[in-house]
């Protein structure tokens, strides 16, 4: 049916008033309405090179990543509080994110991505000094060097950050970004429970300093050849429409909505939930269960299955029953995972020993990563292009700041309860464990409550699409 010359001025003039006051919700307009998107072509070259970058800097995560880092500063002799103060470094530079989308807007979304992340694995480099005995007559000196290095390098990682929604929602497209987010993070999990595999039998061949140190220099490496792969990547056209909006007026607008609200509060309660429980997974069964760095390192892999198993299931199911649905089914398989973990049965055998453990990684990543990639589907199903980089700052700050809240407080609540509670550790860790089955709960009861998808207007209804 045609339109009439005043249909379209009122359509045109609709249009112009919703770019202008930084209205970011999914409606349908006419395609002349739209800016320039990416050739097939260009997607297609865009989402190879995307996907090999993200594989190799999975790879370095597991060589350099929490898991690792927490290992190497165990043996260097750290205690409880600066596990958990490690963990926090690898979020407290969010701030740096506001820097960040400033880089964006003058520079690009792909060049300033390419840039931040390569200085991202320089500045990881004087870990490597921690090898020499020089460096290690003191413990405080190699763990200030692992501190500094680490922040260093999560400052520049949090500059190339906002790049990120811009690039991924681009090259993830408008009808099904979803299923492609899933489809990339099996292959991506794939590739980093290989490594996971590699890294276990690999580890027994040395002292266990020397070999985590091996596993940093190959992790930086990895991390250079992903960071040069990321030029390769055509700059988002769409999003590029936004890059010039200010930030602070279109969270403000993002905030009226109250799906907006909820799920922030959803992804910070999320990411606090989860860094509270990854770093102390580690120190529950090497302190309890008395597991060796091997078996610690192989728990994380068999986890790594979960996110493969995860990743594959959403993949093909997520069109039919969207991403609220998974988000919800994927934060109660969280839920499981604290059942051993408060009940702490006594692995007198090595089977208990090893089944156990075993679970509880298994689900845990199944849960977290079906949290992460459906959350991200979410969010590409209820803002425009245009939306993505000040939206996805907002988010990016729920997350980054709870990560930073999670890590330290978990150590401060551990450390006190260990001192408090009688029994020793294994009664203190049934508390904490206790508490964060709870805060997992009002999670999922969160997760229920979501909106098909949010509105980042409070004037605007919800966008007509059914894949979501």
């Amino acid at each position: 049916m045609g339109m009439t010359p005043s249909q379209a001025c009122g359509l045109r003039n609709a249009v112009g008033w919703l770019h202008t006051h930084g209205v970011y919700c999914k409606m349908r307009f006419m395609e002349a309405s739209l800016p320039a998107k990416l050739t097939d072509t260009e997607i297609k070259k865009g989402r190879f090179f995307y996907l090999v970058s993200m594989v190799l800097k999975d790879i370095t995560m597991k060589l350099h990543g929490p898991s690792i880092l927490t290992l190497y500063v165990l043996h260097l002799g750290a205690g409880n509080f600066f596990v958990g103060f490690i963990h926090s470094l690898f979020y407290l530079p969010f701030a740096f994110v506001f820097l960040g989308k400033v880089i964006v807007s003058r520079m690009g979304a792909v060049r300033s991505r390419g840039i931040f992340s390569l200085l991202r694995y320089v500045f990881l480099l004087p870990i490597l000094l921690t090898a020499m005995r020089g460096f290690r007559e003191t413990v405080i000196l190699p763990l200030g060097i692992v501190a500094i290095s680490l922040f260093a390098s999560r400052a520049a990682f949090q500059l190339a950050g906002p790049s990120l929604r811009p690039i991924q929602g681009e090259l993830a497209g408008e009808r099904d970004p979803g299923t492609f987010l899933f489809q990339i993070q099996w292959i991506r999990s794939s590739f980093t429970t290989l490594t996971g595999f590699a890294t276990v039998a690999i580890l027994g061949l040395g002292p266990p300093l020397t070999m985590y140190l091996l596993f940093i220099l190959c992790g930086i490496l990895i991390g250079i050849v992903s960071s040069c792969l990321v030029f390769k990547i055509p700059e988002p056209r769409q999003a590029e429409r936004g890059f010039g909006h200010a930030l602070w007026r279109a969270i403000l607008e993002g905030l009226h909505s109250l799906g907006f609200r909820r799920f922030l509060s959803l992804q910070f309660l999320r990411k606090l939930g989860t860094s509270m429980v990854a770093p102390f997974l580690i120190v529950y069964f090497k302190s309890v269960y008395l597991c060796s760095d091997s078996l610690i390192v192989l728990f994380n892999v068999v986890g790594g299955l979960g996110s493969i198993t995860v990743s594959l299931l959403a993949s093909h199911y997520l069109d039919r029953v969207g991403s609220k649905r998974v988000l919800v089914l994927t934060s109660v398989a969280l839920l499981p995972i604290f059942i051993p973990l408060i009940l702490a049965p006594p692995a007198n055998s090595p089977f208990l020993r090893l089944i156990i453990p075993l679970l509880v990684h298994f689900l845990f990543f199944f849960g977290r990563t079906g949290l992460m990639v459906s959350e991200h589907a979410y969010f590409y199903a209820s803002v425009l292009p245009e939306g993505r980089l000040n939206l996805g700052i907002a988010s990016t700050l729920a997350v980054e700041a709870s990560a930073v809240v999670g890590s330290l407080l978990g150590g401060v609540i551990l450390t006190a309860l260990i001192d408090a509670v009688p029994g020793g550790e294994g009664g203190a860790f049934r508390i904490f464990f206790l508490v964060l089955a709870l805060m997992f709960i009002i999670i999922s009861l969160l997760t229920i409550r979501l909106p098909p998808r949010f509105c980042s207007s409070p004037n605007q209804g919800n966008a007509p699409r059914s894949s979501s």
